[in-house]
């Protein structure tokens, strides 16, 4: 597992994101977690260089809507590579208030769902 250059805080997704990997390496999936920190301006080199590592394959996890988002600033970095493709994890319906861990099942951006995503990609 390669950790991203960036550190990580103590949001929910992000730490969904680690467990993910952890569950992934004990697997033998060997993946990258990047938290790019920002979107603007997003380090675009490193988000295209794990892509080719990674035989083409992103996943982006974002714990807000698809619109404006990570996932949007990712796809406009690897929009012109070739064989890239991109999978975006996010907040698809109206939000409610709850506990984070439920909310992070409801929305599909759950350890859990992270990990199923990250098997359905890496299987194809």
């Amino acid at each position: 597992m390669d950790i991203g250059p960036f550190g990580f805080n103590n949001i929910p997704s992000r730490i969904d994101a680690r467990l993910c990997a952890h569950w992934c390496v004990c697997l033998g999936v060997n993946i990258r977690v990047i938290d790019p920190f920002t979107i603007k301006p997003l380090d675009a080199a490193t988000i295209v260089s794990s892509a080719r590592a990674t035989g083409g394959r992103i996943i982006t996890v974002e714990d807000h809507y698809r619109e404006g988002g990570l996932g949007e600033a990712v796809l406009s970095a690897v929009g012109e590579e070739p064989g890239v493709v991109v999978t975006r994890l996010a907040v698809n319906r109206i939000p409610r208030s709850g506990k984070p861990q439920e909310l992070l099942d409801l929305y599909g951006i759950s350890a859990k769902h992270i990990a199923d995503t990250v098997r359905q990609t890496f299987a194809n």
